[in-house]
């Protein structure tokens, strides 16, 4: 009866994680669309139909405008159908024939329209829910590096906001920052963190350190150089224009990290 109900479970997940990566896609494919049908409304552009779906048609109505809207069966994508666009067409308005830069415009502005979504969830996220940081939940004893002074050490609870001046919005970011002054030949980089509730600059020593951690009554000793700190993340509520810059910021470093996967791959 247990093993049913777990593999119940395992399967509902499943179902779920599939469901919501549907909806994704077609919220990603519909805004990407409606990208393509603003820009080529505005620059007169004869547009037959815009599709939410694909497949046999859930529900059509035809716009005061002229064009179809539909909703279809398979909710795997969506199209904004131009005249012309795949066909001979004789319509002054026809997709062939516009200006190649109206043209190039139409097609730009799908991606365009995914940004700018990007960029708005990002934004509403950290408005409402908060950005993530990375916080220091242990500061670890030093293995080597005995003699570290107090100052060059951060505290516990500390969150970690910027190093050398560059937004941490991930542990990623933060071994990346650790890894370029290990390259330039320094020890110390400069941390802004949250402390208390109050911004500060302070100077942090790279240095080795251990820790142990017990599993299943076996004790496993881990050695390694940075920061000497056990981290976690919080969420912490910035002012309005710091979310606006944040939520840029965090679009482009996520994409650079993406650009940088693909490229290791």
């Amino acid at each position: 009866m247990i093993l049913n109900l777990i593999t119940l479970s395992t399967v509902l997940s499943t179902v779920w994680s599939f469901l919501i990566a549907i909806l994704v896609l077609l919220f990603m494919i519909t805004v990407h669309e409606f990208g393509h049908y603003i820009a080529g409304k505005k620059l007169g552009f004869q547009i037959n139909e815009f599709s939410i779906g694909f497949g046999p048609a859930l529900y059509k109505r035809t716009m005061k405008s002229g064009e179809l809207f539909s909703v279809r069966a398979i909710p795997l994508g969506g199209y904004c159908a131009f005249e012309g666009e795949d066909e001979e067409s004789d319509n002054k308005n026809s997709f062939e024939k516009k200006e190649p830069w109206k043209r190039i415009i139409v097609l730009v502005a799908g991606a365009f329209m995914n940004i700018v979504a990007t960029v708005l969830i990002i934004f509403m996220v950290f408005l409402f829910a908060g950005q993530y940081f990375v916080k220091v939940n242990e500061v670890l004893p030093s293995q080597v590096h005995e003699n570290v002074q107090s100052q060059y050490i951060l505290e516990k609870d500390d969150l970690i906001m910027e190093i050398d001046g560059k937004t941490i919005y991930s542990t990623m970011n933060l071994t990346e920052r650790l890894q370029r002054a290990s390259d330039d030949g320094r020890d110390k980089v400069e941390i802004l963190v949250l402390r208390d509730g109050e911004k500060e600059l302070v100077t942090v020593q790279i240095r080795d350190y251990e820790y142990t951690s017990e599993k299943d009554g076996v004790s496993t000793t881990t050695k390694g150089t940075g920061l000497g700190i056990l981290n976690g993340v919080e969420s912490v509520h910035l002012s309005f224009f710091e979310t606006v810059k944040n939520s840029f910021g965090y679009c482009i470093n996520a994409a650079t990290q993406i650009y940088k996967f693909l490229g290791e791959l």
